[in-house]
């Protein structure tokens, strides 16, 4: 599949290429089975139950997840290869089992030409040694007839070194830069852009993509956005150039912009 890959990096650090998207079927499924079971049954796997990275359970009008704010408006369930797929719950065990591996190895190879194409290749061995993958399961349910002011999902840049959307998009994602905005729209091939790891890796020669999701226009209908994220698996001690740091500390370092 990567081997006739184009890859093109617009001035916001958005990577287009030709890469058909992916079936979210099974992912989709899970997440929306899993924001309809009981409180008791969500809670245990809120992100201080699970303990490990950024996996777990966030929900609208969460005052301590570690990936939004208590002002956003979404579920978001995040899963990796960090943790052993039975610590996740059974409605995502499926796509775990069957899907997750075929996925990494896509990313991994994606990752590698967004290397070459960004002049870094010199980090793969880095990369390939010390990173894990994540996947951010989000789901922004339908308002009724409300409408938010604002933005639904809060500007931030990622804590991943690329963020890649394996199944494209629905409309709402919005790129910002020195004061300038941009709608990316409906995305219907896989597209990928930088994270905070990547600008501190290359002491800012790589800049980390600023990036939210707009207020709704249309109140009534449910989104979903499917993110895979390369992050340093905890223990891993990595070196950044000023210096060794693990997982651990880089994810403090991380969420200390907020």
């Amino acid at each position: 599949m990567l081997d006739q890959v184009k890859l093109e990096i617009d001035e916001y650090g958005l990577v287009r290429t030709n890469i058909p998207v992916f079936s979210d079927i099974e992912l989709r499924a899970a997440l929306v089975t899993f924001v309809k079971r009981t409180w008791d049954y969500r809670k245990t796997y809120l992100q201080k139950e699970l303990k490990v990275a950024f996996d777990g359970y966030s929900y609208l009008g969460q005052e301590d997840s570690l990936n939004q704010y208590s002002f956003d408006q979404l579920h978001s369930f995040v899963i990796s290869d960090l943790l052993p797929y039975s610590s996740f719950p059974k409605e995502f065990h499926t796509f775990l089992l069957q899907e997750w591996e075929p996925m990494v190895q896509f990313l991994t190879g994606l990752q590698e030409l967004l290397l070459r194409k960004f002049n870094i290749e010199h980090l793969k061995g880095e990369l390939r040694n010390n990173m894990g993958y994540m996947a951010s399961c989000n789901y922004y349910p339908s308002l009724s007839d409300k409408k938010i002011k604002g933005q639904r999902l809060s500007t931030h840049r990622d804590v991943s070194f690329f963020t890649v959307f394996p199944f494209g998009l629905d409309r709402g994602l919005v790129m910002q830069k020195d004061g300038q905005k941009q709608n990316v729209g409906v995305m219907e091939r896989v597209f990928a852009f930088p994270g905070y790891m990547a600008e501190v890796m290359t002491e800012g020669k790589i800049k980390a993509l600023d990036h939210y999701v707009e207020e709704s226009k249309r109140p009534n209908k449910e989104r979903f956005s499917f993110a895979f994220f390369s992050i340093p698996r905890p223990e891993a001690v990595i070196n950044f150039p000023k210096g060794e740091m693990d997982g651990k500390d880089y994810y403090k370092q991380y969420l200390s912009l907020f």
